[in-house]
């Protein structure tokens, strides 16, 4: 018969049902994302790198959020 080891059973003489793709709302997407610090472009989380680094004038430690399309190293002098 048709059937597999889950139980499930195909029945083709059965319409097929499209299923809606999912979408994500406005504040899903913002919630998946952050702002690089040097640009301030929001990228997906899974893009943004986090360097630690020594500001230029006041000798703090920051972590900066980087896309990886720009270098960290421009923003540490005003820092």
């Amino acid at each position: 018969m048709w059937g597999n080891s889950e139980g499930n059973i195909f029945n083709p003489f059965k319409k097929a049902t499209k299923s809606k793709p999912e979408t994500l709302s406005q504040e899903e997407i913002w919630m998946s994302s952050e702002m690089c610090d040097v640009c301030g472009h929001s990228y997906p989380i899974e893009y943004i790198h986090r360097v630690p680094c020594i500001g230029g004038r006041s000798g703090s430690e920051y972590i900066v959020r980087c896309c990886p399309n720009c270098n960290p190293q421009t923003i540490i002098p005003i820092l």
